[in-house]
This record gives C-alpha cells, structure tokens and sequence, in this order.
C-alpha cells in the first residue's frame, strides 16, 4: 500500500510573497550574513518554526555536514557510520 495517495508538488513552489521578497533581497544587494540581516531573520524564524534553539544556514549540504560534524565535536579517527547509497560530497566532507 502507498504511503502517499498524490504526487509530490512540483519544486520549487514559489508564492508572490517569496518572489518578492527574493527581489527586495537581491535589488538591496545586501543578500549575505555580512552585508544584511536577511539570513539572521531567516534563521531565527526557522529555529522558532522547528521549536529549536539555534539556527544556522549555510549554502550547501556539504557545508552542512561539516558545520554538524564541528558542533559535534567530530574529527580525524572518529567513527562516522554512513548510509551505503550515498553522493560524493557526503564521503568526501568526513
């Protein structure tokens, strides 16, 4: 039996308040954590929505790897289990 009854939506789904937001980012060209405050709001937001703590966004999955691997204190010898399907930059970031 299916777990899902409909296909997934189509990604990305963007909605008029998005759009404009993106525009209003990119025509401030303040669009990074040093030049605005877009990412902080954006982080706090999605800590308050998850009911976590701290947020922190980075750019890619790799950069998100890493950064989990440092807040937990992982380094050089430490046993890291992986799943055996997995993307180059996953086997590559341990």
């Amino acid at each position: 039996m299916p777990v899902r009854g409909k296909a997934f939506p189509s990604w990305p789904e963007v909605s008029a308040a998005d759009e404009k937001a993106i525009v209003e980012a990119l025509r401030s060209r303040k669009w990074n954590r040093s030049t605005g405050s877009r990412v902080a709001s954006f982080e706090e937001t999605w800590a308050r929505t998850l009911g976590a703590k701290h947020c922190v966004a980075v750019a890619n999955g790799t950069s998100a790897l890493l950064a989990s691997l440092a807040a937990l204190d992982v380094g050089p010898g430490d046993e890291v289990i992986v799943p055996p399907i997995r993307l180059s930059p996953r086997s590559t970031s341990f």
